[in-house]
């Protein structure tokens, strides 16, 4: 009679039993590490490490595109992983903790996906050829994050070089590599699209993001604080599914604040661009621009504010972008035909 064999889980077992799903685990451990190692202010020694991330990763790939042994082909793209989601999560968690865009968590959402994907591919061309787009992504994410800050400017050029840097680094994997150019395309593509999208201001500069965008009446600035009175909206208002309402008091002008998320030292213009839509035609009609000079290095971001006297009734909005560029972000609000109702709720907002 045989005696049953008792199977007990061992390290080895498990690494084998759940392998497809460690990568994307992996990944996500960066990201929680860097969500709890990093501060809004970026510092050298921050820097430092994902410099250091990022040179892991490129030799890991390196290794790993000129093939290993099992064990190590396992163990080397963990790491790579890992330095994957250090790299992106560094590129958006000073933009997550500034502004808390959903935008910033459904990025980490695809990266997870495609990282799963990349596991359950059987080709090690079609591998190689993700595991490259993806650092090619991470990487410009990462140049267009720190270029800012050695040179303490942004702008298309800045930009260009970024993604060139990341790209450079991309083509030395592949010539060691030695495979195929069919393993480029996605890098390629994924640099072309980046660039593209910039000029067709379908994406900010980076590193700037909008954090806050204030409608409100009596701004006053106390203790070095942009405080006004905002009027008490409805909760799908201030969920940014329908515009808010704020009254026009004779010539008590209409006020918009705003503050920015920016590295240290850099030095940018922006403006703010008021626009009110025609009722007949519904397009925006342009009712005027006011610039500002701006330089990071405020903990809290940069702050500004622009009024207006004389708002015609109807819908309005504020945009907050680059001089004749692309658009960080807006604040759209009504002002009624009608005199304020008696009673109307006010509340201090302080611009954080």
């Amino acid at each position: 009679m045989e005696v049953p064999v008792s199977v007990q889980a061992t390290p080895a077992s498990f690494l084998v039993r759940y392998h497809k799903v460690l990568p994307a685990l992996s990944f996500l451990a960066g990201f929680i590490f860097d969500m709890v190692s990093f501060g809004r202010v970026v510092k050298t020694s921050s820097l430092i490490l994902l410099l250091a991330y990022w040179c892991v990763a490129f030799f890991a790939l390196m290794f790993l595109g000129r093939g290993v042994s099992s064990p190590w082909q396992s163990r080397l793209t963990w790491l790579v992983q890992f330095c994957f989601g250090s790299l992106f999560s560094a590129s958006v968690i000073f933009y997550f903790k500034s502004s808390g865009s959903i935008l910033t968590m459904l990025l980490v959402v695809v990266l997870l996906v495609l990282l799963v994907a990349n596991e359950l591919l059987k080709s090690r061309y079609a591998r190689l050829g993700l595991s490259l787009s993806l650092f090619c992504l991470s990487g410009s994410m990462f140049a267009n994050f720190i270029v800012p800050h050695w040179i303490h400017h942004i702008g298309f050029f800045w930009f260009l070089v970024s993604c060139a840097l990341a790209f450079t680094s991309v083509v030395i994997v592949w010539l060691v590599s030695g495979r195929s150019g069919l393993v480029m395309i996605g890098p390629s593509a994924i640099s072309l699209f980046l660039v593209s999208a910039y000029i067709l201001h379908l994406i900010p500069p980076v590193p700037l993001v909008m954090k806050q965008s204030i409608v409100c009446k009596s701004f006053a600035r106390i203790d070095g604080e942009y405080t006004c009175l905002a009027s008490q909206q409805t909760m799908l208002a201030n969920l940014g599914f329908e515009p808010k309402i704020i009254y026009q008091n004779g010539e008590e002008p209409i006020q918009v604040l705003t503050s920015i998320y920016a590295p240290t030292e850099v030095q940018a213009e922006l403006e703010h661009r008021w626009e009110w839509q025609n009722p007949q035609t519904n397009k925006w009609i342009d009712k005027g621009h006011v610039r500002f000079a701006m330089e990071g290095g405020r903990r809290a971001g940069w702050r500004m504010y622009s009024n207006r006297k004389a708002c015609e009734a109807g819908q309005w909005r504020v945009e907050t972008a680059v001089p004749d560029g692309a658009v960080l972000g807006s604040v759209d609000f009504n002002v009624p035909a009608s005199s304020e109702p008696l009673g109307w709720q006010y509340k201090r907002e302080i611009l954080k």
